[in-house]
């Protein structure tokens, strides 16, 4: 019993808000790089998420926000839609928290390199192909398909990943498993 309570003393602490410096000066390969991820996406770049110019330093509160509804019910995995999850961080408008961008995303997973599964829903990369598909009367038609990826550290295979979680749905109707963790930026300058 009393190994169970250590355990979840431990997660509710790993959890807490926490203070970070977001580099202004450095580049989202350093940035990368600092983190130590066994394998990067190659689509995380500086063309798909460009850093602002002329940036300096900035310290950033960061609040994660989980919606694990599992503990309830051991055996059915539940989901949250994006427009969920940004509601429920925009609610308090007194704390006014925002959802934190890549380079939050990268500072945090410098500097904590045991949080995972953790989202950065600030920044949405929007990118458009071409998908051939077949009608029922056999001829190609031509559909243009949409696809918002989102940054994210996870881990897969024992080692921690920073990768981009593809939707094709709109951003409001994308579906996210509860045992992710979202990171948000307190806003309200305190």
């Amino acid at each position: 019993m009393m190994k169970k309570f250590r355990q979840a003393k431990a997660m509710r602490e790993l959890w807490q808000p926490v203070e970070i410096t977001v580099p202004g000066g450095r580049s989202l390969e350093d940035l990368i790089a600092a983190g130590g991820y066994a394998k990067v996406d190659p689509d995380i770049s500086e063309e798909h998420f460009p850093s602002p110019e002329n940036a300096s330093d900035v310290r950033r509160m960061i609040y994660f926000f989980r919606f694990d509804h599992r503990r309830f019910n051991q055996i059915l995995k539940r989901f949250v839609t994006l427009s969920y999850i940004v509601g429920r961080m925009r609610r308090d408008i007194t704390r006014g928290y925002v959802p934190m961008g890549i380079r939050e995303l990268l500072a945090v997973g410098e500097k904590f390199k045991s949080l995972c599964p953790l989202v950065a829903l600030g920044d949405v990369w929007e990118y458009s192909f071409s998908n051939i598909i077949m009608t029922p009367l056999g001829k190609p038609k031509d559909v243009p398909t949409t696809v918002y990826a989102v940054p994210c550290i996870f881990e897969a295979g024992g080692s921690r990943e920073l990768g981009l979680r593809r939707f094709f749905v709109a951003p409001e109707a994308q579906k996210w498993e509860t045992d992710w963790r979202f990171g948000a930026i307190d806003n309200s300058g305190r």
